[in-house]
């Protein structure tokens, strides 16, 4: 504790006295004030990275991550993946490319940096992204006209070929990817 505290002379052989004690307390509890005070007024260094965890969290959360995970095997039927197993391998091979990449990204931290790695996944994700938004325009995928995502098991999709489902899960598991390297 006294060490903690900031003492550099303590001998481990001797018991520390009240008054010593009672130092160590009072010098660890000093430590702590202010934190608040940084936070809600913060300086201009703290300001900066509290803009940067924040952001990074905001567009982490709207990449869409969580519902293209969780509405997955509607979208795998959408492409054109009618069998209930192929959905279900499908999403399975998403999982097992997200646990893949997360490895990967463990790895690259250390050598490549954070920066560089959130800059590769942003263009990714976004390369993705638009990549689905054009299989699925192009292959009429999906074509409801205006429809929720939630009524789409009710419609018939647009028939679709084996090129737009392998598109599709090419383009969903290399956004699975790409987030998990940077954002994930």
């Amino acid at each position: 504790i006294m060490e903690a505290a900031g003492f550099s002379n303590v001998d481990a052989d001797k018991e520390p006295t009240a008054e010593e004690l009672a130092a160590a307390f009072r010098e660890q509890k000093k430590q702590g004030e202010g934190v608040y005070r940084e936070l809600l007024f913060p300086t201009r260094a703290v300001r900066r990275m509290l803009i940067a965890a924040l952001g990074i969290h905001f567009y982490q959360q709207a990449s869409g991550i969580d519902a293209l995970v969780y509405y997955s095997p509607v979208v795998f039927n959408e492409a054109g993946i009618k069998s209930r197993l192929g959905r279900l391998g499908a999403t399975v091979g998403v999982g097992f490319t997200k646990f893949i990449f997360i490895f990967v990204a463990t790895i690259y931290l250390d050598n490549v940096g954070r920066r560089p790695l959130l800059m590769v996944s942003s263009a990714g994700l976004s390369v993705c992204l638009v990549s689905i938004a054009i299989a699925f325009i192009t292959l009429h995928i999906n074509n409801t006209h205006g429809d929720t995502l939630i009524s789409v098991s009710v419609h018939q999709s647009a028939k679709t070929t084996t090129a737009g489902a392998a598109i599709t899960i090419f383009a969903i598991c290399a956004f699975v990817a790409f987030f998990s390297i940077g954002f994930g």
